[in-house]
């Protein structure tokens, strides 16, 4: 059906459908394909092996490291295999707060430790060796 507005037609639709129909499964591979690129954009190089803030590999590696993510020093996660992430850690005290050095100068005791990566998680497939290789540049 068209109607004239201002001297121009303008169609309306009257049907109860929208224009424009979009399957759902679209929209989702649509996401999944968005994802799987930033994930390729954002991801650490070899110049830069640490995950930033806002990254989906950030995101994820608080996920594997679960509520321990809140001992872990900023930006100090970064995956040495397919298998394996390698974190710093606040060493905790007797009390359960952050231990300070023995020369009490304010600076707090880390440790590295290795986590394993859970075979679900997308790090385990998508570490990819030759992209460190590359040495692409840091996004970040």
């Amino acid at each position: 059906m068209t109607e004239a507005v201002d001297g121009q037609s303008l169609v309306v639709n009257n049907t109860g459908r929208p224009e424009c129909i979009v399957p759902k499964h679209e929209g989702e591979k649509a996401a999944r394909r968005l994802e799987r690129m930033l994930r390729t954009v954002l991801a650490p190089t070899k110049a830069d092996p640490y995950f930033r803030r806002g990254t989906p590999h950030y995101e994820e590696a608080t996920r594997v490291l679960g509520a321990s993510a809140r001992w872990t020093v900023d930006e100090s996660v970064r995956q040495i295999s397919r298998r394996w992430l390698k974190v710093d850690r606040f060493v905790p005290d007797t009390d359960g707060w952050p231990q300070l050095t023995a020369a009490n100068d304010g600076t707090l005791v880390t440790e590295s430790v290795r986590i394993r990566i859970p075979r679900d998680s997308w790090l385990a497939r998508g570490y990819s060796h030759r992209r460190h290789r590359k040495g692409f540049p840091s996004v970040g």
